[in-house]
């Protein structure tokens, strides 16, 4: 999963492939967490892994 933040255009990837773009509204905060969550809809225990994982805050 990617996601790459360019002011207020906000793209997300999965596997390299885009899937979504949004623009923010300027009443959005400009700062703030992510988190990464997992849901299948099902009632079943799930688990995610990661081999790889990096944040990086571009100046």
């Amino acid at each position: 999963m990617g996601v790459l933040i360019e002011g207020q255009m906000s793209t997300f990837f999965i596997n390299g492939h885009l899937v979504e773009s949004i623009v923010r509204s300027s009443e959005l905060l400009y700062e703030g967490h992510f988190a990464l969550y997992l849901g299948t809809g099902q009632e079943v225990t799930s688990e995610v892994m990661f081999d790889d994982f990096s944040l990086r805050n571009n100046p």
